[in-house]
């Protein structure tokens, strides 16, 4: 065998290797990308935080689900306000430190716990744990939902996580409002979209 078939021999080998690698890597990205396609994040603004000295009468659904002693959910007000999109605002009253469990998972699921859509986001991030302790916190945000979830019924569940190391906060009690996910999730509402 001369030299030049040997290399020619080797850039075939080469190339089949590199081929192989990326079409592997295209089924694997194609499978990442087809999960995280499940649902839109908030969108719009980023999110109100507003600080309350009381909850405001107008409250859709009042309520108290206590995270580790550390922050209580105290109602939820979602109101559909286009053909794809929801304003839904949050009400908080903050504890004790919430340290790296700072930030709020939000899942829209369907009645088999399909997640459709989410709204995760920071926790109130430009005020300080002094400014909000014993307080009440209203977020609200926009949240946009795919059409194909129409006319479906929609569960609201909700918790606070680290997210670095993807630990959640556990229920310490939740009088009628149900939970899931071992503990660490509140089913705060359901809604016909």
């Amino acid at each position: 065998m001369n030299k030049k078939s040997v290399l020619s021999n080797a850039n075939k080998s080469l190339c089949l290797i590199i081929l192989s690698l990326i079409i592997s890597g295209a089924v694997a990205f194609s499978g990442c990308t087809k999960e995280k396609a499940a649902g839109p994040k908030a969108t719009g603004p980023a999110g109100t935080c507003e600080i309350l000295d009381k909850l405001p009468k107008d409250l859709a659904k009042p309520m108290e689900v206590n995270f580790d002693n550390r922050i209580n959910v105290l109602g939820v007000t979602v109101n559909k306000v286009s053909e794809e999109k929801l304003s839904v605002s949050y009400y908080w009253r903050p504890m004790g430190v919430l340290e790296s469990y700072n930030t709020v998972f939000v899942h829209f699921t369907d009645k088999n716990n399909k997640g459709l859509f989410q709204n995760d986001h920071p926790f109130c991030q430009q005020k300080s744990f002094e400014e909000l302790k014993g307080k009440i916190v209203k977020e609200t945000f926009n949240v946009d939902f795919p059409k194909n979830v129409l006319g479906q019924e929609i569960f609201v569940k909700i918790g606070l996580y680290d997210p670095k190391s993807g630990g959640r906060l556990k229920i310490a009690s939740a009088n009628v409002i149900p939970t899931d996910d071992d503990n660490t999730r509140a089913i705060i509402e359901s809604l016909k979209l």
